[in-house]
């Protein structure tokens, strides 16, 4: 049986640790930012569980940016939709000939 190789954790890190413990009856949520669906241009995902959607962010730091967003869930054009993040792109779907 190989040996357990177990890596040690500096000081920084225990503290770092210790802070991220959720306390107990306390929620922390993520910041999210408002965007508005401007078109729907179709399903993905293996079984099209996912809709491709183009967005505008209405508010945060990159607020007036254009996105491709996979969206799960149901959506429509003029919906507002809150991201977690507003920096990272979602590929364009391959259309098939």
């Amino acid at each position: 049986m190989p040996r357990k190789v177990v890596s040690k954790v500096g000081e920084e890190g225990i503290r770092n640790a210790e802070e991220n413990v959720v306390k107990e009856n306390i929620v922390t949520w993520t910041k999210g930012y408002k965007a508005e669906v401007l078109d729907v241009v179709g399903r993905t995902g293996m079984r099209g569980e996912a809709t491709h959607v183009i967005v505008r962010v209405l508010d945060g730091p990159d607020s007036g940016k254009i996105l491709r967003r996979n969206v799960i869930g149901p959506v429509r054009k003029g919906d507002i939709i809150l991201l977690r993040e507003t920096e990272i792109s979602a590929m364009p779907i391959e259309k098939k000939d």
